[in-house]
């Protein structure tokens, strides 16, 4: 082709020097009827109008399965023009897998993907694997899950290589990836992700604070210490006032009553006490005043215990647990419970890259904790009492509807971002699974499979709690009666120190001071 467009141009050359021939191309035209050659084209000739005559072509395009190599979709001929093997042109738009079987990376990560085994027989479900299934059909495949060696989801190495599933990805040996993979601009840099399934948080799993130590003293729960401690002080406080008031006024004087009558600081103290336990005491105050600080009192002591007796029935029924961690920052600013995260995982790289600010603060509290991949090493951690773990909320609070009795999960979540699979980078199938994601969600699928694997109630929930009351065990109703045997040999030690005072040390301290006085001694002491 070369030589015949060199022959062209010097032959025209040789004919006409004038650039402004009005005739050039009827000249060309000539010319080129009149050449031929044989190249890599084969044999090229041209008709009178320049045209060239008994060419053909194969005409190929990339292939969807291949982007390195050409499909042949057809010819093209000088007579025919473009006849094509199938309907398809584009060979690059997929449609399909064709049927092949993919080698798919994916992670244990409850309720995402969920292995089990029995035998020699691997059986993988979950609600990823549910959006795989849905993707399995739509695009007809075949697919073998696989697992890495190093058993991470994937996160970048010093020498600038990913490791885990996102590694295998990277390399071309996944095909792709499924499970709870966090969209970050990180990852984004080496592979691609699908549309986000879902948008999620990170939260944060501690044990549920042992109950049982404080179910012994339930009844004491309505009030706070400091309030039980106001009510003592009160009864004392309004038993001296009254004391004080029935010793000053002239309608209650000592002076006008007999002592049967009088009013002493121990019976002052005694006659409150005696009114907030609903029980009455005599004497009763004669004076106004005093009878007006009695009155409120009891008025005072029929709202508190009105108040005590209503909480009381919530609190003897209903088990409430306080929880130790309620946020990020109240982790970072405590140090009995250590953060715990999953090697390689996003989150774990988010920490560790942290410049400053509270995300640094939890990484340095991190620097002991021992190195786990999965959620079941992480729980087990958890159970001791001295671990917080934190990953995707959603995967928390499965854990968390499963055994409610063990587990709480902290109010707040951080770090919100979208949930969705890897893809390599450029990947021919990306705008087909990104779509099909999209028809899912508007069609309900990924609602429908949350609602199927995540529980909509546990067995700690206020619902089940309200349907029937609760039988109150002895360990609920036990603190009363060790209460009331403390007071009880309390009361009998305070026996024996008055008898032995009364029979020994005040009697004889009696006569000591009659004798000392030539007093006689009664009667009944001379016998």
């Amino acid at each position: 082709m070369t030589s015949a467009a060199t022959t062209i141009s010097a032959t025209y050359s040789m004919c006409s020097t004038d650039s402004h021939d009005v005739n050039w191309k009827n000249n060309i035209s000539q010319e080129l009827s009149q050449t031929n050659t044989i190249g890599s084209m084969g044999k090229l000739q041209f008709d009178d109008h320049g045209y060239p005559v008994g060419l053909k072509f194969i005409v190929c395009s990339f292939h969807n399965m291949d982007p390195d190599k050409f499909k042949n979709i057809g010819y093209w001929a000088s007579g025919t023009g473009l006849m094509l093997v199938d309907s398809t042109v584009y060979q690059n738009i997929f449609t399909d897998f064709g049927n092949r079987t993919l080698v798919i990376g994916a992670l244990p990560a409850e309720p995402f993907n969920m292995k089990t085994t029995v035998g020699n027989i691997t059986k993988w479900e979950g609600f990823c694997i549910d959006i795989l299934n849905e993707m399995a059909e739509k695009f007809n495949f075949h697919y073998v899950i696989s697992e890495p060696a190093d058993r991470i989801w994937g996160s970048p190495v010093e020498d600038g290589t990913w490791n885990g599933i996102v590694g295998q990805v990277v390399k071309g040996n996944y095909a792709f990836g499924v499970g709870p993979f966090t969209i970050t601009s990180v990852r984004e840099a080496v592979i691609d992700f699908t549309k986000p399934y879902m948008e999620e948080g990170i939260g944060i799993l501690i044990r549920k604070p042992n109950s049982e130590s404080k179910k012994m003293f339930k009844m004491f729960i309505p009030f706070a210490p400091e309030v039980w401690g106001c009510i003592v002080a009160g009864v004392i406080a309004v038993g001296v006032l009254l004391y004080i008031v029935n010793r000053i006024t002239p309608y209650s004087n000592h002076k006008l009553y007999s002592k049967t009558d009088q009013m002493m600081l121990k019976e002052s103290i005694w006659l409150v006490y005696g009114s907030y336990m609903e029980q009455g005491g005599d004497p009763q105050p004669k004076s106004i005043s005093g009878r007006l600080i009695l009155g409120f009192w009891w008025l005072f002591t029929i709202l508190m215990t009105s108040t005590y007796t209503a909480n009381l029935a919530a609190f003897l029924t209903v088990t409430i647990a306080e929880k130790p961690i309620n946020s990020l920052t109240e982790l970072s600013e405590q140090s009995d419970i250590l953060p715990l995260a999953k090697y390689g995982s996003n989150l774990y790289t988010l920490f560790k890259e942290a410049n400053g600010g509270i995300y640094q603060d939890v990484w340095n509290m991190m620097g002991n904790m021992p190195r786990i991949t999965n959620n079941q090493d992480a729980r087990k951690l958890v159970e001791q009492g001295f671990t917080a773990f934190m990953t995707d909320r959603s995967q928390l609070e499965y854990i968390v509807l499963n055994d409610c009795e063990t587990y709480s999960l902290a109010d707040e979540s951080f770090n919100t971002a979208g949930l969705g699979f890897i893809m390599p980078e450029n990947a021919v199938f990306s705008d087909a699974f990104n779509y099909h994601i999209m028809k899912m969600q508007e069609a309900g699928l990924i609602d429908k499979w949350k609602q199927k694997w995540w529980p909509s109630s546990d067995q700690c929930s206020g619902s089940d709690r309200t349907s029937q009351a609760q039988t109150l065990g002895l360990e609920s109703l036990a603190g009363p009666f060790f209460i009331f045997l403390s007071v009880a040999g309390s009361a009998g030690i305070l026996l024996l120190i008055e008898l032995v005072y009364y029979s020994k040390g005040f009697v004889g301290l009696t006569k000591c001071l009659k004798i000392s006085g030539n007093q006689e001694p009664p009667e009944n002491e001379k016998e």
